[in-house]
């Protein structure tokens, strides 16, 4: 994986398109100036296309300084963008393009759009894209100013991170916490589900126990309806024929006052007598038809008693349709629970598998990095003793050198006339001794 090309334009100090091309021939391995030249700012524009969101890294008070501003001859700009181009032949990232374009943009309103391979995405997308590469914002492979310090006094846990960075776990720790979060969240919609179907189920009991009690009701209220019915016709039966009979005695008295009438004409005491006679029969006739009346009053409440039952029963019919309805929609909806709780459990078990590989491959990784940690802390055992070694010599070099200096090991004589040689103008002659000046085979020393 190589880094191509990169595309600036409205960054800080590059208010023009600059291309900076590694691939072209041009052999790039150091941007070098002087202070102030845009070294720093080349570097933030990587981070910040890579998805930086930290103003205090780029060296900023808000998002927005990293736009260029203006100065006396330019304009400021409206927005700032970067592309990153990556050669991706060795497919080191996790993608099927051998070249993966990254794409940054910020506007001054504050909106900011993410591209790769032109694509618009999430800054998810492109944090997982470099996960384990060693590559990104805050990745091992971009160390800014100041840092050097900060990772050489790092704490031990703060080091296992940059170690599980470089051995590439911490993409299997991410999945692993997110195979967690879902397994949690699946385990609570479980829960919830279950919690549901418990209480649809004490529902679905109770309105069924009450569906029952209304189709009880419903079936003794019609045989009360039939026995009222048939009680209230043979009633309404019983007085059309008593009315009928009344109807016929009137009838029939109303004929016998005018046969009495007509034979009262002849004889004043059957006068009189029949005038007594059709006296007590009109009070009869009265009577009949107060009778009568109280007959159709009777009918009329019985009517009306039934218009009353018809409606009640109307209207348990209607209850009993509604309850029928609601346990019909019940049913439906623990069907549907059930169906839900089931795709759960298929869920569940498909994440308990994938958990276990995850661990699996955790596992694997881990006894990687502990392999990897042993043979780090051999490498710098052994550099340590190296270096103590190397100390040792230095401490026996400039030993060797301080005794050559002085002289150490020649007689007085011999190492009084060396010292005076380079002070004294009747010792300008002497050169040194004889093992300084000739060079003989190891056997002829």
């Amino acid at each position: 994986m190589y880094l191509k090309r990169v595309d600036i334009q409205g960054f800080k100090t590059f208010a023009d398109r600059t291309v900076i091309d590694f691939m072209s021939g041009a052999n790039i391995t150091a941007v070098v100036g002087p202070n102030g030249c845009g070294k720093s700012n080349f570097l933030e524009a990587i981070r910040w296309g890579m998805g930086e969101q930290s103003v205090k890294v780029m060296r900023s008070s808000n998002s927005a300084d990293v736009i260029f501003n203006g100065s006396e001859n330019r304009k400021q700009v409206s927005m700032a963008e970067v592309e990153i181009t990556i050669d991706n032949s060795r497919r080191v990232l996790a993608t099927d393009f051998s070249e993966v374009t990254i794409r940054r943009k910020l506007y001054r309103s504050g909106e900011s759009e993410y591209f790769l391979n032109k694509t618009l995405c999430r800054l998810k997308d492109i944090h997982d894209l470099f996960m384990d590469t060693g590559v990104g914002k805050n990745s091992y492979s971009i160390i800014g100013q100041g840092q050097i310090d900060i990772l050489i006094n790092m704490k031990p846990d703060e080091k296992k991170m940059m170690f599980e960075e470089a051995a590439g776990i911490n993409k299997y720790k991410l999945r692993k916490r997110h195979a967690h979060r879902k397994l949690e969240l699946t385990t609570l919609n479980l829960n919830r589900i279950n919690d549901l179907q418990s209480e649809i189920t004490t529902q679905v009991a109770s309105l069924e126990k009450q569906a029952k009690e209304a189709e009880t009701y419903l079936k003794y209220k019609e045989e009360l309806k039939t026995l009222e019915m048939s009680s209230f016709k043979g009633k309404i039966l019983l007085l059309n024929k008593q009315k009928v009979e009344v109807n016929q005695k009137i009838e029939e008295l109303k004929k016998e006052i005018l046969k009495i009438s007509d034979q009262t004409n002849s004889n004043d005491e059957i006068r009189a007598k029949h005038r007594q006679k059709i006296y007590t029969l009109e009070n009869t006739i009265l009577d009949i038809q107060k009778h009568r009346e109280e007959v159709n009053k009777e009918i009329e409440t019985i009517n009306t008693a039934l218009l009353v039952n018809a409606e009640r029963i109307q209207n348990q019919q209607q209850r009993l349709e509604q309850i029928a309805g609601d346990l019909g929609s019940i049913e439906a909806t623990l069907q549907l629970m059930e169906k839900q709780k089931a795709e759960t459990d298929a869920e569940l078990l498909s994440n308990t598998a994938e958990l276990k590989q995850i661990n699996k491959d955790l596992s694997a990784k881990e006894k990687s990095l502990s392999t990897h940690k042993a043979s780090l802390f051999i490498n710098q055992r052994d550099k340590g003793e190296k270096q103590e070694k190397l100390n040792s010599d230095r401490s026996r070099l400039n030993l060797l050198e301080e005794m050559q200096r002085n002289y150490e090991g020649y007689f007085q004589g011999v190492k009084a006339v060396l010292e005076a040689r380079d002070g004294d103008d009747r010792f300008k002659g002497i050169m040194g001794v004889v093992a300084d000046i000739i060079e003989t085979e190891k056997k002829y020393d």
